[in-house]
């Protein structure tokens, strides 16, 4: 669509890749005419938009790899980062239990080993049983069939309280209001709510194996921690060491590392307006490439 409006009109496109195409891990069971199709239409566009952006490294490195290193030069990583404006206003109350927060979707979804963060709970509740009333383990977004049946297993369930589905601006005050936040995530993809987590200056345990994009951005974060999502004993200990340094202070970025400022929204839209007035400037160029 992008690329017939800008055709017509004689003016430059850029197609934006908040997620993986033709390639996305959720789309491997579609039927194979349909999947010939999604690369054939996802070629056409890499080749036609004047600038591509997406939102983590790994896109870029799989449309590169997939169609060729010479379109490197067009690709931009804006990462999906956070809006300032959430984190103003009053602090949220502090919760009655120590709470480590899972702000997303599909916690337990094949690929991410959801279920080994449970049973490291289960192993650290068993081992400081007089903790099973002070800590809260909290997990926010759509509903997560997986998630519900690997808590009915746990020998402490009692520690999981699975919220419904609720409002960004509502999971944003939950993120201030905890203590520690968890993120996990499927192959090399960078979650978006680890930005907002960093935004409140919360310490962040990622759930990512040496190497991948996500452990580096914690390496860059002052609060972050990455262990491998099937590590017990590394997440065990990460959670005993948070609950020794007790309470989080940071609730807004007045507790947000400097650092995490280049993934504000602002910053973001100051990059994508500089992408803008080059082609502008460049005059397009380039119309786009025929299909």
């Amino acid at each position: 669509m992008g690329w017939r409006v800008a055709r017509s009109l004689g003016i430059s496109w850029v197609a934006d890749y908040t997620l993986p195409w033709s390639d996305a891990h959720w789309l491997t069971a579609r039927p194979r005419p349909v999947a010939w199709l999604d690369r054939q239409l996802e070629r056409s566009v890499v080749r036609a938009a004047n600038h591509i952006t997406v939102a983590y490294a790994d896109i870029a490195h799989s449309i590169c790899g997939r169609f060729g290193a010479q379109w490197e030069r067009k690709v931009s990583v804006i990462p999906t980062g956070f809006a300032e404006d959430l984190f103003d206003g009053e602090t949220p109350p502090e919760p009655s239990k120590f709470t480590i927060l899972y702000p997303g979707h599909h916690f337990c979804e094949e690929g991410r080993y959801g279920e080994w963060f449970l049973r490291a709970i289960d192993a650290w509740i068993g081992s400081n049983p007089g903790l099973q009333d002070k800590v809260e383990f909290v997990f926010t977004g759509k509903l997560d069939p997986a998630l519900l049946r690997e808590r009915a297993l746990m020998a402490h369930p009692e520690v999981i309280r699975v919220e419904p589905l609720i409002s960004h601006r509502a999971c944003i005050q939950a993120i201030r209001s905890s203590d520690v936040c968890v993120v996990n995530t499927v192959r090399n993809r960078i979650p978006g709510k680890v930005y907002e987590c960093m935004a409140a200056g919360k310490p962040v345990l990622a759930l990512s194996g040496p190497g991948s994009d996500l452990e580096s951005l914690m390496r860059g974060y002052p609060k972050g921690f990455a262990v491998s999502p099937r590590d017990i004993r590394g997440i065990t200990n990460f959670l005993q060491q948070a609950i020794q340094r007790g309470r989080s202070e940071g609730s807004g970025r007045s507790g947000a590392d400097k650092s995490v400022e280049m993934y504000s929204s602002r910053k973001g839209a100051q990059r994508l307006s500089r992408i803008f007035e080059d082609l502008l400037r460049s005059g397009g160029a380039r119309r786009g490439s025929q299909l």
